[in-house]
């Protein structure tokens, strides 16, 4: 994926953050990764160039569909067992 980058800031610590984008260019986060993954967030430096990897908005919506499909499901068997006690 081809994106272009802008900084107006600095992350004090990346300590233990999910990173999604490991870079080939560029500094990102710490100059090897960008694209931190929290909870149901996704931020980065890099602003990403859609047209240049086909389908990858399609896999990215894919994927947080997943996430949330799973996540969904997960809690409700959460509540199950605890209806059941």
């Amino acid at each position: 994926m081809r994106g272009h980058e802008f900084h107006h800031s600095k992350l004090s610590s990346v300590d233990g953050l999910q990173c999604a984008i490991t870079l080939k260019r560029g500094h990102g986060i710490n100059g090897t990764l960008d694209g931190i993954v929290y909870k149901n967030m996704f931020a980065a430096y890099t602003h990403i160039h859609a047209l240049s990897a086909q389908g990858w908005a399609d896999a990215f919506v894919a994927n947080i569909l997943n996430e949330r499909c799973f996540f969904k499901n997960t809690r409700m068997k959460t509540l199950e067992n605890q209806l059941k006690q």
